[in-house]
This record gives C-alpha cells, sequence and structure tokens, in this order.
C-alpha cells in the first residue's frame, strides 16, 4: 500500500483496502471517514471515526489514531515505521495497540502509521524526563507482562 501524504489521499476505498489485507474486514466496506486532529512535535496526529456499510462485521473497529509525517520535517528515518512493523507486529496485542498500517516512502522521507484508536483507556505521557514514578511503576508492570 502506498504511503498516504496528506489527508487528501484518505479516502473509503484506502481504509476499506486496508483493513481488508489486515483480515479486519471481510464484508462490507468503509462508507465514510470523519477526522479530527491534533498537532505533535515530529507528527500530524489523527482521530478516524469510520462509519461501514451495512453488511460489514459488526465487530470492525469504529475509530483509529492515524499519524502522518510533518511535510516541513520531511525526509525522516524508517525507525517509527520498523517500530511498528518489526517489533510492535511480535508484541502481544495487550501491550501495544494494533498497527494495521506503516508505510514509509524512502524517496520522500514520509510514513503513515494506522493504529488501534486507545485514547479510551491510555493516556499520552508528557515530555517530562525522567518519568513519573507512577508512569515508571506503570512501565515496569507493562513489561513484566
Amino acid at each position: 500500500m502506498p504511503v498516504l501524504h496528506t489527508l487528501k489521499d484518505l479516502t473509503p476505498e484506502w481504509l476499506t483496502t486496508i483493513l481488508r489485507e489486515q483480515g479486519v474486514l471481510t464484508t462490507g466496506q468503509v462508507r465514510s471517514v470523519k477526522v479530527s486532529g491534533t498537532t505533535h512535535q515530529a507528527s500530524l496526529n489523527y482521530f478516524l471515526k469510520v462509519k461501514y456499510s451495512s453488511d460489514a462485521p459488526k465487530n470492525a473497529p469504529k475509530t483509529f489514531f492515524l499519524k502522518l509525517s510533518r511535510p516541513e520535517r520531511l525526509p525522516l528515518t524508517a525507525s517509527e515505521v520498523e517500530y511498528y512493523t518489526k517489533i510492535v507486529a511480535r508484541t502481544p496485542h495487550k501491550i501495544t495497540p494494533i498497527c494495521y498500517s506503516a508505510e514509509f516512502d524512502a524517496a520522500t522521507g514520509a510514513y503513515h502509521i494506522l493504529l488501534e484508536d486507545v485514547s479510551a483507556t491510555h493516556t499520552a505521557l508528557s515530555l517530562a524526563y525522567p518519568p513519573t514514578p507512577e508512569h515508571a511503576l506503570q512501565m515496569a508492570q507493562t513489561l513484566a507482562r
């Protein structure tokens, strides 16, 4: 699947293809995608709310988290995409979000990463270092699983 460079490239057909390739959408299709977003230092982050055709599986995810590279920060390296395709792919699901698609364009340095939306159960850490004692304990407990 080619890299999603901008939100203009995000279509119901694109998302349907991704979900079919991952075995998530065995029937039906994505009918619409509603986007809300935030900007992070290194990426453009978006939450996607999806509506499916009536014949889609009832357990198909209704929301996703999409990361796009920021054009003004290009070119980038493939490191984050490699993290999701090589490490997360072998990690138990309960420890990391599901990665539905992670692609890197070596010619432009652009990438996209489409993830399970875990915003209902997880929060982003601040960039404060070192982590708070509470966050350090949570990290240790997660790694111990």
